[in-house]
């Protein structure tokens, strides 16, 4: 036998050994692609945390405590306002910071009413018939579709919802359901002394809403308009005043290819027996600008309508 021949013998079984192994790996490799075309990817590991607790987006904030707040004031109980950290919103109610809404929870406690902080999505089940009114202070993530329908149903029987914009981008669908969409470019004052995007108005149409409020003070305001709705009856009661300009494209010129005024600042829509209202600035209730101009007025409005008997 020749030395080629031995040595052909002798390496075949490693031949065969690496073309068997390959054919497993491919065959795998095969399985796996059918299953995530028939399955989909797995799902990632849910990591559970105590559901009475939860870290805000604001790191220098205090930890989310899932509580119920019962009313401060010498009023009767009122009824419940549910007060939302479920959307990974920044500034929270025990939060005592400048942008925090620890100030707005105590007013709204101060006015007769129970304040339910919690860290579960929105349902019929959080939306209970003690509750007159839902708080969302800024929210970061959209909303299902299941939760705007609870909404909406919560809504109609009478229930008031509050909105107020942080970032408008993760949210736009929500309040453009409710015929009150919301700009993507701050409103900013060229005109004003330190920060544009700190500035007043004075553009307050007559409403119950803002009964008494001649002038309130805005921090980094997103414009808010009226649309057609399917479901809801819009209008805006608060607009910026003239001067105030977006600049969307950030060109640093204010032009046509930016949207033209007037801006809202606060819509409220009717839908039923209820009402949604939406800011275009979370700041306006924040420890920061609460006590500022007529901003507190505007809120205790608001709490006033929450129990104000609804027409059937």
């Amino acid at each position: 036998m020749s030395r080629t021949t031995r040595l052909i013998l002798t390496l075949l079984p490693l031949v065969l050994l690496v073309a068997l192994l390959g054919y497993a790996v491919f065959a795998m490799l095969d399985v796996q692609k059918l299953t995530l075309e028939t399955t989909g990817p797995a799902e990632p590991a849910v990591q559970t945390a105590d559901p009475g607790t939860a870290k805000p987006l604001n790191p220098a904030a205090p930890l989310i405590i899932a509580e119920t707040l019962e009313p401060t004031g010498s009023r009767a109980k009122r009824g419940t306002i549910v007060f939302d950290m479920a959307h990974s919103e920044v500034f929270g109610p025990q939060d005592t910071s400048e942008l925090g809404q620890s100030k707005a929870v105590a007013r709204m406690r101060d006015a007769g009413y129970a304040v339910r902080v919690t860290t579960e999505r929105v349902s019929a089940k959080t939306l209970d018939p003690s509750v007159v009114a839902v708080f969302l202070p800024g929210p970061m993530v959209p909303l299902s579709d299941g939760e705007r329908t609870a909404l909406d149903d919560f809504v109609r029987r009478g229930g008031t919802m509050i909105m107020t914009i942080h970032v408008p981008f993760p949210i736009l669908g929500t309040p453009a359901r409710y015929g009150l969409p919301v700009g993507t470019g701050v409103m900013v004052d060229p005109t004003a002394q330190g920060n544009p995007g700190i500035w007043d108005t004075k553009v307050i149409k007559e409403d119950p809403v803002t009964k008494g409020v001649g002038i309130l003070s805005v921090v980094s305001g997103w414009s808010v308009s009226t649309s057609k709705s399917e479901i809801a009856d819009p209008r805006i009661v608060i607009e910026a005043p003239k001067g105030v300009v977006v600049d969307v494209n950030d060109d640093g010129v204010f032009d046509g290819k930016d949207p033209q005024p007037p801006y809202g600042v606060v819509g409220v829509a009717a839908i039923g027996s209820g009402q949604v209202v939406v800011l275009g600035d979370d700041a306006i209730f924040a420890n920061v600008a609460i006590d500022s101009n007529d901003n507190a007025k505007l809120l205790d409005n608001l709490l006033e309508l929450v129990s104000a008997p609804k027409p059937t």
